[in-house]
């Protein structure tokens, strides 16, 4: 299949040919135009080149929202009045926490579906399967956690529990489960940010391990 996609997340329109596909459902593509009728749970290809250079721009604007959310936190903890203390918690939560989700949520897909035509060492896909298991018992033990949460929580645990399955396998399993889990963790204010910060630069080097 050949389109035209309109990705204003991006800003850019973008002719696609013959290339790896990409689901549309978690881009967080706020409007698709294409010659053929195409809805958000069917596919069009993305290039190869194309999904690797848009992840190395994902990582450079995540780098620097990390830098600015870390400033602003810093800057409402130091805050010398009321009114300008909450002037840093609403830059945080109405403009760099939702451009990080999103930013958070393409990566993961785009990493998801790169990962499908690669394979892992074992090695350091069970590692990494290991780290992601900790940090859903821990996710587990938060209070308030609704339904919806707590079922992907379950779908997560599911997947790397699996038993005769290579860790390569369970990764890339898991790796599905995380853009709708960014949503949700987002909405419910539980504490994924950190995890994010410190596993999603995990994830890119395992890809990039396994191309070589």
């Amino acid at each position: 299949m050949s389109c035209w996609i309109w990705a204003k997340s991006i800003g850019v329109a973008i002719g696609f040919g013959n290339c790896r596909a990409i689901d549309l459902q978690f881009l967080g593509l706020s409007g698709i135009s294409c010659r053929q009728r195409v809805n958000y749970r069917k596919y069009c290809h993305v290039p190869e080149t194309a999904m690797s250079d848009r992840i190395q721009q994902i990582e450079k604007n995540l780098k620097l929202l990390y830098a600015q959310l870390g400033a602003a936190e810093e800057g409402a903890i130091k805050a010398q009045s009321t009114v300008s203390k909450l002037k840093y918690e609403q830059e945080i939560e109405d403009d760099l926490k939702p451009k990080t989700r999103k930013f958070e949520q393409e990566l993961f897909t785009l990493l998801q579906q790169e990962s499908q035509g690669l394979t892992f060492v074992e090695a350091d896909a069970q590692a990494t399967i290991d780290v992601i298991a900790q940090e859903v018992t821990q996710l587990q033990r938060q209070p308030n956690l609704d339904g919806e949460m707590l079922a992907l929580l379950q779908r997560i645990e599911a997947k790397i529990n699996e038993s005769g399955v290579t860790a390569d396998a369970k990764l890339k399993g898991t790796l599905s489960i995380f853009p709708p889990f960014i949503g949700l963790s987002y909405e419910g204010q539980l504490d994924t940010e950190n995890f994010c910060r410190r596993y999603l630069p995990t994830f890119t080097r395992l890809i990039k391990g396994a191309k070589k």
